[in-house]
């Protein structure tokens, strides 16, 4: 989401700087948002709110799920969805209040307490989803490059189809096609890590490993590694006992080399 904004930004200071001596008003300007996406959703209701006139184009096929499980909520994110009138705090979120951290043999090693905020991919994304009108939203559209004319920027998506726009934001992720037409020296670089995760439903989990769980937000540290546990709301937001879901993930310390090709097992 960071990489994006970045592109967002340069991309609207070029923009932005063409037109400076025109006395456009935001609702003359048509704002085109590749990317759909926390970054291209929260993005698109911020320009909304000025009165730009914006639609999303997103490259999957269908609706975006499943793409990153567990999340912790963070403050920007708590003031952003309040200014935008999405949703409350406590409609997304699961609490802990305190940390635990483990020692190789399961003992709790240490506890400090805290209130911390877990919530999942799927539902912000549900939410920030549901507030953009469905006909500003467009999947299957998969930008190839874009063109800056003098006052207009021309989009050009697979199977021959163009949109002109004022502006146009690059939320498009890793892969960015506006990132790699605007910067196409910059690469991804390795951080050094590799992870694993997943969820498994409350209601699949013996009673005495979800109480362990409860409420926590649960580490275990040892040499080159790091879990992370907690709990995280259903599938389609869900907050209730025997309704949520446990979040793990697995990070591993591994230099480049043969022995990260060989965890990378689906490449």
């Amino acid at each position: 989401m960071l990489a994006a904004c970045s592109n967002v930004l340069l991309f609207a200071i070029i923009r932005i700087t063409v037109n400076r001596n025109q006395q456009l008003n935001h609702m003359d300007i048509r704002a085109l948002v590749v990317g759909g996406s926390f970054g291209g959703l929260s993005t698109a209701l911020a320009l909304r709110c000025i009165n730009c006139d914006v639609e999303v184009y997103e490259r999957s096929t269908g609706p975006m799920k499943n793409r990153g499980a567990g999340l912790i909520v963070q403050t920007e994110l708590i003031d952003f969805l309040k200014e935008h009138g999405v949703v409350a705090e406590d409609a997304i979120s699961v609490l802990a209040y305190k940390s635990q951290y483990l020692s190789q043999d399961g003992s709790t090693q240490l506890v400090e307490q805290i209130l911390q905020l877990m919530t999942s991919w799927d539902t912000i994304y549900n939410q920030l989803r549901n507030v953009l009108p469905s006909n500003l939203y467009h999947n299957e559209k998969s930008l190839v490059s874009f063109e800056q004319n003098k006052d207009y920027v021309v989009a050009k998506f697979e199977g021959g189809h163009s949109e002109r726009c004022d502006l146009l934001v690059g939320a498009d992720g890793p892969s960015s096609t506006v990132r790699q037409q605007l910067l196409p020296n910059i690469f991804p670089k390795y951080a050094g890590y590799v992870a694993w995760r997943g969820v498994v439903d409350e209601n699949k989990i013996l009673i005495v490993v979800v109480q362990f769980f409860a409420n926590k937000f649960t580490f275990f540290h040892g040499r080159n590694t790091q879990i992370r546990c907690y709990l995280i709301p259903g599938p389609t937001g869900e907050l209730l006992d025997g309704e949520r879901r446990l979040n793990w993930v697995w990070y591993y310390n591994v230099a480049e080399g043969n022995e990260l090709q060989l965890l990378l097992t689906d490449r």
